[in-house]
């Protein structure tokens, strides 16, 4: 869906944040696990900058525009939209509820101190992350 239509919508709009450099079943996971908690599910999508600040390695592996067209393709997410600050996105979205990976830092509390909504921590599928597969990778090459 359009990033302009998000102000329009009415009904109970859920909130994550994240990289989603390489979709993995982990993401899969907490995406599903998000848009059972609402009506909308928003994902504010961290731009090339923002992930090379949170990540190591020289990521992103996958360009912005890339990853957003890749979660727009994914049937339970509604919307996406660009992430440089936290803050301003959750200004912008209005969410009635944020959900997050435990042991995500992408939100300061600084960030979230105006968010009066609920704030829903997910566990994370084991193994999965991008640094598993990383690994996995570099592993079988040298096999």
């Amino acid at each position: 869906m359009m990033e302009s239509n998000l102000e329009n919508i009415k009904g109970f709009k859920v909130f994550v944040t994240g990289a989603f450099d390489i979709i993995h079943p982990g993401h899969i996971y907490f995406l599903k696990k998000a848009k059972q908690r609402g009506e909308f599910l928003v994902v504010g999508l961290l731009s090339d900058k923002a992930v090379s600040k949170f990540k190591e390695d020289k990521r992103p592996i996958v360009p912005f525009e890339e990853r957003k067209e890749i979660l727009l393709s994914i049937e339970f997410v509604d919307f996406v939209i660009p992430v440089e600050n936290l803050k301003n996105s959750i200004e912008k979205v209005k969410p009635d509820l944020i959900m997050k990976c435990e042991g995500d830092n992408y939100f300061t509390k600084d960030e979230i101190k105006s968010f009066k909504g609920k704030i829903i921590n997910i566990k994370r599928l084991e193994p999965f992350s991008i640094s598993y597969f990383i690994k996995k990778i570099l592993k079988s090459k040298k096999d």
